[in-house]
């Protein structure tokens, strides 16, 4: 979900929300064979709140408008899973965990993330107060691991005056 703000024709201020409807649980019927186990590794839901920016270059009251929006997200997601997994300790078919230490990196594996999200806005109004629009991203984040990705957003558009 998205709000926004019109604080000039061609400049919206936004604020972004996703709630993950999906839990990924990682478990293991039986802990000692790796073929019992299913799921990633991030249990329970997850959210991510961000404010963001959004502006036009085309000219406001033209049907078709092309701009460009940028988000600062926060994300959340229970890593738990992750962190609490045994590990292999030997490369064999079928091993996929073990017991034995864990690497820094992934002991260290944070729940919490900040995102920089960029992408070109396609709209077309159907009405003065209804857009349609699509916005493919190009995500970047930082904190819990580096990562370098790619999101789409398509939806409805609703205008108060």
């Amino acid at each position: 979900f998205a709000a926004g703000y019109g604080v000039h024709p061609r400049l919206d201020l936004m604020f972004n929300f996703r709630l993950n409807l999906q839990s990924r649980d990682f478990e293991c019927k039986d802990s000692s064979d790796p073929e019992t186990c299913k799921g990633l590794y991030n249990q329970g839901l997850g959210y991510m709140l961000g404010p963001g920016i959004r502006a036009w270059i085309s000219l406001p009251d033209k049907l078709f408008k092309v701009g460009a929006a940028v988000d600062f997200l926060y994300e959340q997601e229970d890593f738990s899973g992750c962190r609490d997994r045994a590990l292999c300790t030997r490369h064999q078919d079928g091993c996929r965990f073990a017991e034995g230490p864990k690497e820094s990196a992934e002991q260290d594996l944070d729940d919490h993330d900040f995102t920089l999200r960029l992408g070109p806005v396609f709209q077309f109004d159907v009405h003065h107060n209804v857009g349609i629009f699509i916005t493919p991203y190009a995500r970047m984040s930082f904190v819990r691991w580096f990562e370098f990705s790619f999101d789409m957003n398509l939806g409805l558009q609703a205008r108060f005056p």
